[in-house]
């Protein structure tokens, strides 16, 4: 992961001068690459071998029987409300009238509009989480301090099998598997000493909480404790809608709603929301709105749903860390102040081939952008349909 951000700090220092550093850019641009983080972390194979007994003596477990349990997650030691305090950002999500992942986990990731978990991020100290539901899986990533440096990554699947493609350490060594529990189930815990920018250790936390759902906590931590705490901040009894300030009206043809992310900071009163949308042939289109920008000068080119516009043709470049360095085509948008619209391919692969100028115009010209940017809970039910 650390050569995406990596990646986002030679462009921008490129664009604009070493000189003359856009800090906003660089952020926002980070925020933009994590979006879609997920797609590109490399499954893991999970055939070590526990060769020890972890004892968490601290650790307080709840009933085996959670399957049926709608409080599964309100008791532990490092907070017992049912309801994460949000004190850690300074907006909430809308609460969903579906139950969480602990009552039903056969709607985790069925849905894209909803969130079967949710994350007490005053408990663990963040300032900032990222949502996203999306390929298989529900899953956040939270920051503190300057956004582009997650430190938590909770991950919710139905099968390991998707749950093992949403992985943060990619194929670094790790310490030999410890057998611990959470909450009364059985879990193992793997240690990653290089972590993944070979500063902080990831301590990486998997477990079923239920029958039908597997769950992963990956944390930056000095020690297991304060990867446990990550852990417990964790809560499936609480669903809420992953929402976006705009409607986008009737999908043309073939295409249907697949995903959605929203990323809730300290500096904005919100900072990002977006939906993905798979075309006939299976390709991808993310539809964004919030604090982003092109990392240089906007330069109106085109116009797109009544709206100036600039429309940027994907590029590649030669990159020091990764080998290229790809600015995938995208359709950008101002609205007012901060809130901008970005329409993009989700991966910086081939798949970027897929979005068209024609293409991105056409979506722009369905969304019907509100007036409110500060309430997540009056936006709209669902962005789409």
């Amino acid at each position: 992961m650390s050569e995406y951000l990596e990646d986002e700090v030679v462009e921008v220092l490129r664009i604009h001068g070493a000189d003359a550093v856009d800090v906003t850019a660089l952020r926002v641009r980070s925020l933009a690459r994590a979006r879609h983080i997920h797609r590109w972390r490399i499954g893991l194979t999970s055939a070590a071998t526990a060769v020890a007994v972890f004892g968490l003596g601290t650790l307080i477990s709840a009933s085996s029987g959670v399957d049926a349990s709608p409080t599964f997650g309100a008791a532990s030691p490092y907070g017992s409300a049912a309801e994460p305090t949000k004190a850690g950002v300074t907006t909430s999500l809308p609460p969903s009238d579906q139950p969480g992942a602990a009552v039903r986990p056969d709607l985790v990731a069925k849905d894209p509009g909803t969130l079967h978990f949710d994350v007490d991020t005053a408990a663990i100290g963040v300032t900032g989480i990222s949502y996203s539901n999306d390929g298989g899986v529900e899953s956040a990533q939270t920051w503190s301090g300057a956004v582009g440096h997650y430190t938590v990554w909770y991950s919710l699947a139905q099968t390991r099998a998707d749950l093992d493609r949403n992985n943060v350490v990619m194929g670094q060594s790790h310490d030999p598997v410890v057998n611990t529990e959470v909450f009364g189930r059985a879990a193992t815990l793997a240690r990653y000493p290089g972590g993944v920018d070979g500063k902080q250790p990831v301590y990486q936390i998997t477990w079923q909480p239920t029958k039908a759902l597997w769950a992963k906590v990956e944390v930056e931590a000095d020690d297991t404790a304060a990867a446990m705490k990550a852990v417990f901040a964790l809560k499936l009894n609480h669903s809420q809608r992953c929402v976006a300030p705009f409607r986008l009206g009737q999908l043309p043809t073939g295409y249907r709603w697949t995903g959605c992310e929203i990323s809730l900071g300290p500096s904005k009163p919100w900072e990002t929301a977006g939906i993905t949308l798979t075309g006939p042939k299976g390709h991808e289109i993310g539809v964004n709105i919030g604090y982003y920008s092109t990392g240089g000068p906007f330069t109106a080119n085109t116009t797109a749903g009544g709206r100036p516009a600039q429309w940027i043709e994907r590029s590649e470049q030669p990159s020091g860390t990764s080998g290229t360095s790809i600015t995938p085509a995208q359709l950008f948008i101002p609205i007012t102040d901060w809130v901008n619209i970005l329409i993009d391919a989700p991966s910086t692969g081939a798949a970027n081939d897929w979005l068209t100028k024609a293409e991105a115009v056409q979506f722009a010209a369905l969304i019907d952008v509100g007036s409110n940017f500060t309430n997540p809970t009056a936006w709209p039910e669902r962005p789409v349909g």
